[in-house]
């Protein structure tokens, strides 16, 4: 069933108190009416919402906490294949987060993963090692 961006709203407003952090790519903005991320970042932030991470396809990753806003351009790669480039990210700005890592060690970290994941044609196939996406990172930011 389609969910009108009235209802959309009302749920979130519902548990937006229950939400440590939410992952929205830009495609998908039935919940707010915004006409860029760095004015999703601005609404997240207006809601006290502890973190936001957003995905733009081929532009780059927007986040926050509430007190900080970064912006991480995508890594210029050539994209074959975005099957499963959102969820990727995602998966990895968790896991590094939960490896204790800083939220900007994060957003390298799933950028990089992002990028490699994006070159390669399939969701899991392409999802590279560990030692491939350190490569990257090491390459473009250090």
């Amino acid at each position: 069933l389609p969910i009108f961006t009235s209802e959309a709203k009302e749920m979130f407003l519902e548990i937006k108190d229950y939400i440590d952090t939410i992952f929205i790519n830009t495609k998908d903005n039935i919940l707010f009416d915004v006409d860029s991320p760095t004015n999703l970042i601005a609404k997240l932030q207006d809601i006290q919402l502890d973190n936001a991470l957003i995905i733009k396809n081929g532009v780059g990753i927007y986040s926050s906490d509430r007190t900080e806003y970064s912006f991480m351009k995508a890594l210029d790669y050539q994209t074959l294949d975005i099957t499963g480039y959102t969820s990727a990210i995602i998966g990895a700005y968790i896991s590094m987060r939960l490896q204790g890592e800083t939220r900007f060690e994060s957003l390298k970290y799933a950028n990089a993963l992002g990028a490699i994941q994006s070159s390669k044609i399939g969701a899991i196939r392409s999802i590279p090692k560990k030692s491939e996406v350190l490569e990257v990172i090491k390459r473009y930011y250090e």
